[in-house]
Formats: structure tokens, C-alpha cells, sequence
């Protein structure tokens, strides 16, 4: 195992995102800086085919943990997922279930969030404070 994943792993909070980083390996990228999509994203719209909840968030951490954050009845529901950036490329894969997927990630005018899945896109749009509810 690399030491990046290594380091990153020893020090994840998440137990299945830690198993996830070990049995894969999981180095970052370097070829594109991602500094820039550090932080919570909110979903300003997006295609019907990708059938996105509205108010979907996304939190981007420097660990290489994302957030998805999905309202559910008023609730905020929480999926832990693993990313990487390879490129233009954004790769997720979620350690409770047999999931990945790869998107096309590009940082667009405004600081905002283009998501291209293969033709249907997504946009979103940076959150600068925290909403007022708690996101755990």
C-alpha cells in the first residue's frame, strides 16, 4: 500500500471507508489539482434523466471522502462514499455496497459544479456556510 493511502487511512473516522481505501489501493491524483472542489455542493439542477432528489449536497473532504447528502422527510440522510479525481474524471465507490461510478467533472464559470454523466449533466453550486441544520 502507498504511504498517501496509508496516512490517509489511519487517520479516517469511517471503518468501511478505511477497508474500502485498503483493499483498493486507493492513491490520489495528482495531474489535476482538486483544491477547488473542497467543500459542500448543492444541487442547483440537472437533467431529469439523472433523477437527482432536490437539495441533494455533496461535501467534498481532503481525505478523499465524499458526503452525499440527501433530504429524506425533512431528515438529513448521509451516504459516506470514497472519490478520486483522475484527470476530468471522478470516480466514486461506496464501501456498504457494490457501487462506483465515474463522471466527468469539470470546474465551470462562477465556481460552479458540472457533473457530465455521458451526455445528462448536473450543476451545482458551492455552499458557503454550513446550513443551519447539522450535517453529521
Amino acid at each position: 500500500m502507498s504511504d498517501v493511502a496509508n496516512s490517509v487511512t489511519s487517520t479516517h473516522p469511517f471503518a468501511a471507508v478505511e477497508a474500502l481505501r485498503s483493499e483498493n489501493d486507493i492513491v490520489y491524483s495528482s495531474s489535476m489539482s482538486t483544491n477547488w472542489l473542497l467543500g459542500i455542493w448543492r444541487l442547483m439542477r440537472a437533467d431529469a434523466s439523472l433523477d437527482f432528489a432536490p437539495g441533494v449536497r455533496m461535501e467534498f473532504l481532503v481525505d478523499g471522502v465524499l458526503r452525499y447528502h440527501v433530504d429524506v422527510g425533512g431528515q438529513d440522510q448521509v451516504v459516506d462514499l470514497v472519490y478520486r479525481v483522475d484527470g476530468e474524471l471522478l470516480h466514486t465507490e461506496n464501501p456498504e455496497a457494490p457501487h462506483s461510478m465515474s463522471v466527468r467533472i469539470e470546474h465551470g464559470a462562477g465556481d460552479v459544479l458540472l457533473l457530465d454523466f455521458g451526455g445528462a449533466q448536473a450543476m451545482l453550486v458551492r455552499e458557503l456556510e454550513r446550513p443551519a441544520h447539522d450535517i453529521q
